[in-house]
């Protein structure tokens, strides 16, 4: 089985999270913790590092923060897909301000982005954000760069869009403890909260259950619309859609576990790597996170 068409998505936000800005408490952000985010068959890290996984099918808030920026805000939103023996985001899309940039890509469609709901519109477009496509070791894929500057910090966020295997969504901390917190003090969804690295409903209350949590943040009428329609994706009010155990079983004949240790040496997260090649039966996976 060879997975075509489908989007990897890295979001590059130079900021860090800096242990002396967070709560000393149970779950906060720990000191080395240098990436949040989620990606492959879905895999999702919270502010604090950990990391849960969610195989459901269903429009999800990824973050959502009205206060970034001094208002202008940031709302990131991804589209999750069950496939056989495995899940994987298959859309993901961005606004800023009132500007919107979305990146699609399917097992069974063409990998495409659109501005402002404009297919493969021009990306030097007079907007909240800048848009510049970067080159990649792989011409058979492609790779995008949102920047967007806060001069009263003076740093710059980039989201760095990439098409691959999997989507993958990842909020890396590189920059000052001014600017992290002073854009995303204040932010909720799959991630968590950003203060304290827990998961949070909207209510504000703790749900530990990754399932339960997730299907919290499911995006609803009280959220921004920023994914393009899609005929047969799950939508409120209907709930997400979830795998039966039947259909997260492996085949016989599969690639076993120590066969993917081996495809997937030198992989920076080397157990979701490891998860995801024999989830999927398909070792070209590892390129996700090993390019």
């Amino acid at each position: 089985m060879k997975l075509l068409n489908a989007v990897t998505v890295f979001c590059a936000l130079n900021l860090p999270l800096v242990a002396e800005s967070m709560p000393s408490v149970p779950g906060g952000i720990p000191t080395g913790s240098n990436y949040s985010g989620g990606g492959g068959d879905p895999h999702f890290t919270l502010w604090s590092g950990k990391k849960y996984d969610f195989h459901g099918e269903c429009d999800l808030v990824m973050l959502s923060n009205d206060d970034f920026m001094n208002g202008l805000g940031m709302h990131v939103h991804v589209r999750t897909k069950i496939e056989k023996f495995y899940s994987y985001i298959e859309a993901v899309a961005v606004k800023i301000g009132d500007d919107v940039f979305e990146v699609q890509g399917g097992m069974n469609t063409e990998n495409k982005y659109l501005v402002n709901g404009v297919e493969n519109a021009p990306l030097d477009f007079d907007g909240a954000f800048a848009i510049a496509e970067k080159d990649t070791k792989d011409k058979q894929y492609k790779q995008f760069e949102v920047r967007v500057d806060d001069k009263d910090h003076g740093g710059q966020i980039k989201l760095q869009f990439k098409l691959r295997n999997f989507m993958g969504i990842r909020f890396a901390h590189d920059a000052s403890q001014e600017i992290s917190v002073a854009n995303f003090g204040s932010s909720s969804g799959l991630m968590g909260d950003y203060k304290t690295g827990l998961k949070l409903g909207r209510d504000g209350e703790v749900i530990e259950d990754s399932n339960a949590f997730a299907m919290a943040w499911q995006v609803g009428p009280e959220d921004p619309v920023l994914l393009s329609p899609n005929e047969g994706s799950v939508q409120h009010p209907d709930k997400c859609k979830m795998p039966s155990t039947t259909s997260r079983r492996l085949k016989a004949g599969a690639i076993t576990k120590e066969k993917a240790r081996s495809i997937c040496a030198g992989a920076e997260e080397l157990e979701d790597c490891i998860f995801d090649v024999v989830a999927t039966n398909t070792a070209d996976v590892a390129k996700d996170y090993i390019d």
